[in-house]
């Protein structure tokens, strides 16, 4: 069931995430919906992520996010901008909350920052402009630097 699903994506043509038009870091959901009739079953990807991608690659993962519980150093923002909100823009009432998706990375960096697709366009396009000009003090995890997800919300009240 995996492998044509895998033949398929690899006809695809994806075009970058942009910015200004300038190309940007972007994360993705994807969802493949397959049904089957008469089969039991017993484990899915979402009970054993690393499984699953174990079968897709022929590889085991070696680069994966560190849970919560496990650090012993949260990440701190050092360096943090606002997004340039327009006056144009509040006055016109664009206004919402923004939540973005993101992973901070072994040096403090901001990664694949993601929104909900059904979010306003341009406020998520200065949340993420914005959020991508921060910095963290990295968490760690007995001491030594990990990849962590985390979550952002923006709130564009207009006032």
């Amino acid at each position: 069931m995996v492998a044509p699903c895998i033949e398929a994506l690899k006809q695809w043509t994806i075009a970058p995430a942009r910015i200004d038009g300038q190309p940007i870091s972007a994360q993705v959901g994807l969802t493949i919906n397959v049904t089957a009739q008469g089969v039991v079953v017993t484990r899915t990807a979402a009970q054993d992520p690393e499984l699953m991608i174990r079968r897709i690659t022929g590889n085991p993962v070696k680069y994966r996010t560190s849970p919560g519980p496990r650090l012993d150093r949260l990440p701190t923002p050092v360096n943090t901008t606002a997004p340039k909100y327009a006056t144009a823009a509040a006055q016109q009432g664009v206004r919402g909350k923004i939540q973005v998706h993101f992973y901070i990375d072994e040096k403090g960096m901001v990664r694949m920052p993601a929104v909900d697709p059904d979010a306003q366009p341009y406020l998520s396009d200065i949340a993420v402009a914005a959020l991508l000009e921060w910095r963290f003090e990295p968490p760690t995890s007995r001491g030594k630097p990990v990849l962590v997800a985390a979550n952002q919300e923006f709130n564009f009240s207009g006032k």
